[in-house]
């Protein structure tokens, strides 16, 4: 308390001294700034000051300091002077109302700063008192609390430690699991026969591959989305599409008819008759008016046309001419030959028509191609309102979001797990029947072994059987006898193996009526809404039907599960189960299997019996000190967070104390207090009623494990592996009490005169809170051979005399 009271001291003394300091410092900075403008403004009126005394020199003044008492002025000279003396009147009563706004400031900088000072001095006189009272308090405070303060910091330093070494050792036994789960996998991978490096690179290469499926299943899902929108665009604009078809055929049309006109033209003017001589000109200047004004806009001139009547008759010239020479000659011969010019302009006119009639057609058939386009757009259009319709319809009347053909996916999606399950199951069940197979035939070679033995012994005689028995276990017939539980296993897990393919296939059958039935209804409910509720009830009727069924199924194949469940795979509960009901098997068939022999195997069958249930109280026992171990962890997690909180309200109550606090919130301490040491005092009874627990577990423990060793003998391998098992106990239960220890005296100072008792009990604390601390306080307590032993698979019971060799 008087280390507290002289550091609170020292640190408002500080803080006044801090602020001093601070005070003076901006004091000073005001002052020099205020000093420096009253600088500047000095100067300034020194250089106004000289500025005048020049001007007054200049002019009349010193002609009149030249001349003596008299000086002649003008009028200008005088009315200048004048100006002048205004003017420097003027400046005069301003640098003398600037002077006067300066001292005004001046003066209340100096009252504030006045002001500050006694602010100042006032407060370093509170301050000052309080660290007066703050000394006389840390005086009058006694030893033992600061002995005690001292304590809880140490035992404070100490926790952290421990926290901290708990944490390292966390760190490293985690990295050892790692480590050894890396070895496990490599181990299993290399008696299963396969490769870990080629296994990870055919994951990445799969996975790679899944990756680039991925995309392209992205990049085809966007474009068909982008196709998708187009199509229902082009649907929901047939008109628009259907308007520009028909002008774009109204302008083909036009055009068409325009070409056919001015073919027309030509062909006529063409064939037009010769004009006579002198009226060549006006039948020139009328076929030339008669292009320039025709719609289809013929653009051949005058001289083109007079150009090809004087050709055509120089061509008609020549004909004739070739007319008049010898009929027999070739050139004759080659004219007849030829066609007429007539039947040229028939063929060239048939020619036109033809490809006219076949644009024609072309242009009938893409119009007979919009006209289907346009009906399938509205076909298309319709079947998306119908099948929108028919979608909100389908909505409307799904009860509960799922429709029929969701109900046959859920299903097939059922089938698949059940058909996984029974070849799961299947594959176990053959797994199993190899075991006990190859279990029978070490079980056949060890009696063989132990017959030679027998056989070859100090004796020198075979052992006899009882009368009434042909046939003892020793002999051939023996072997026979002792893996007959073995067969009937195998015979009830075969029948089981049937029984569920038999119903797989039932479930399959079943599963393809409903599709059909699924489909079906889906047809329906687009025509009768009614139809369609009626099939999914008799769906769903038959769907829980079936769902029974599978349960039944499930259920016998778990029975038969459980049966073979003898190398040690699921929880310690089914482990349990088989470790007895092998027990009761041998119980069963013993007299028939000792029958036939003498008195060492009775005490062989003894030893084994005795042997089984001291294992089973074993498990039993290790599994009652785990639950205790880990509830111990739970306590001392609660003990950890009591404490801290226990400190920091003590270290807060007691410098509140030293501040002086009103009495009614020192009488709200004392019963906070006094509550904390009740809670204290129940915590620890119940961790005295666990520590007793713990020790009678302990007794039973040490006495299963003796028992243990007195029926396997002192030279088996089992036998020093519990003794291992009991140093670790040991050395874990001497760990925990010095850590109680520690905890204890820790806790111990903050309720004097009370007895060192324990802490909370297991039951009032809340334990999914704690679960991820169990990991850090479980670490020292961790053990293979306990069975449920966290971050460690479950392991199979020690091995007995009747599985090893």
């Amino acid at each position: 308390g008087r280390a507290v009271g002289r550091a609170q001291g020292g640190r408002c003394q500080g803080r006044v001294a801090a602020r001093r300091c601070h005070e003076g410092r901006v004091a000073c900075k005001e002052k020099a700034g205020y000093e420096g403008r009253l600088a500047e403004a000095a100067k300034t009126r020194t250089a106004l000051q000289q500025r005048v005394k020049e001007l007054e020199g200049e002019g009349p003044r010193r002609r009149l300091a030249a001349n003596g008492e008299e000086a002649k002025l003008t009028v200008e000279e005088l009315k200048e002077l004048r100006e002048n003396i205004a003017v420097q009147d003027t400046l005069l009563a301003g640098y003398q109302a600037e002077n006067e706004v300066a001292m005004n400031k001046i003066k209340a900088m100096d009252a504030e700063a006045k002001e500050r000072e006694s602010m100042l001095a006032n407060e370093n006189a509170k301050l000052q008192g309080e660290i007066d009272h703050l000394r006389r308090l840390t005086s009058q405070s006694t030893v033992e609390e600061g002995n005690h303060l001292k304590k809880l910091l140490n035992v404070e330093a100490k926790l952290c430690k421990a926290k901290e070494d708990a944490e390292a050792r966390e760190r490293e036994l985690k990295q050892e699991i790692q480590r050894l789960r890396d070895a496990k996998m490599g181990l299993e991978a290399r008696i299963g026969g396969v490769d870990l490096k080629q296994m990870e690179t055919e994951n990445l290469e799969l996975r790679a591959v899944e990756d680039a499926l991925a995309h392209c299943r992205s990049e085809h899902a966007h474009e068909v989305a982008a196709l998708q929108r187009k199509l229902e665009w082009y649907v929901e604009n047939q008109e628009i599409v259907s308007e520009k078809d028909g002008r774009i055929t109204e302008l083909q049309r036009q055009l068409s008819e325009v070409e056919e006109r001015v073919a027309l033209y030509d062909i006529e003017e063409f064939h037009a008759p010769k004009p006579a001589s002198k009226g060549a000109g006006r039948g020139r200047g009328r076929a030339a008016s008669e292009a320039s004004t025709s719609k289809s806009g013929n653009k051949i001139s005058a001289g083109a046309s007079a150009r090809i009547r004087h050709l055509e008759r120089q061509v008609k010239e020549l004909q004739e001419a070739l007319a008049t020479r010898n009929p027999s000659s070739l050139a004759a011969l080659i004219q007849a030959t030829k066609p007429s010019l007539e039947d040229e302009e028939q063929v060239k006119e048939m020619r036109g028509k033809i490809g006219r009639l076949e644009r024609a057609l072309e242009m009938k058939g893409d119009e007979m191609e919009d006209i289907v386009r346009g009906l399938r757009q509205e076909h298309d259009k319709v079947r998306h309102a119908l099948e929108a319709k028919l979608k909100a319809a389908v909505t409307a009347s799904k009860p509960s979001g799922a429709g029929t053909l969701g109900r046959a996916k859920e299903l097939e999606r059922q089938l698949e797990e059940v058909r996984a399950l029974h070849a799961r199951k299947q594959r176990e069940a053959a797994a199993r029947i190899e075991e006990l197979e190859s279990r029978a035939e070490r079980q056949e070679a060890e009696l063989k072994q132990a017959y030679a033995k027998g056989f070859t012994g100090g004796s020198g005689a075979r052992p006899k059987a009882r009368a009434g028995s042909d046939k003892g276990p020793w002999g051939i017939g023996g072997t026979m006898n002792i893996g007959k539980a073995e067969q009937e296993r195998v015979a009830m897990l075969e029948g089981e193996a049937a029984e569920a393919q038999q119903r797989q296939a039932e479930a399959e059958a079943l599963v393809e009526e409903w599709k059909e039935r699924a489909m079906a209804a889906e047809a329906a409910q687009s025509q009768d809404a009614t139809g369609a509720q009626k099939a999914k009830k008799e769906l769903e009727n038959e769907l829980a039907r079936t769902r029974r069924q599978l349960a039944m199924t499930a259920g016998t194949s778990g029975a038969s599960r459980r049966v073979g469940s003898g190398r040690g795979r699921g929880r310690a509960g089914v482990r349990e189960a088989w470790g007895a009901s092998a027990q009761q098997d041998e119980l069963q068939h013993s007299p028939d299997q000792a029958g036939g022999h003498g008195g060492e195997a009775e005490e062989v069958q003894q030893l084994r019996q005795r042997l089984g249930c001291a294992e089973l109280s074993l498990h039993s026992l290790q599994r009652a000190h785990t639950d205790v171990v880990e509830r111990g962890a739970m306590q001392r997690l609660e003990l950890e967070q009591n404490l801290a909180r226990l400190q920091e309200t003590h270290a807060r109550r007691v410098a509140e104390m030293q501040l002086g606090i009103p009495d009614s919130d020192l009488v709200a301490v004392a019963a906070e207090r006094d509550t904390l040491k009740t809670e204290l005092e129940s915590m620890r009874e119940a961790h005295a009623t666990l520590t007793q627990e713990r020790h009678s577990l302990k007794a039973a423990l040490t006495g299963a494990e003796t028992a243990l060793q007195a029926a396997q003998g002192d030279e088996s391998a089992v036998a020093a592996a519990y003794r291992l098992l009991q140093e670790r106990v040991m050395a874990m239960d001497s760990r925990h009490q010095q850590q109680e220890d520690e905890w204890q005296a820790a806790v111990w100072p903050v309720v004097p005169g009370r007895p060192q008792k324990g802490i909370a009990c297991a039951a009032a604390i809340p334990i999914p809170q704690h679960h991820r601390y169990l990991g850090l306080l479980l670490q020292p307590t961790r053990n293979p051979w306990i069975v449920g032993s966290p971050d460690l698979p479950p392991r199979r019971p020690p091995p007995s005399k009747r599985t090893m060799r």
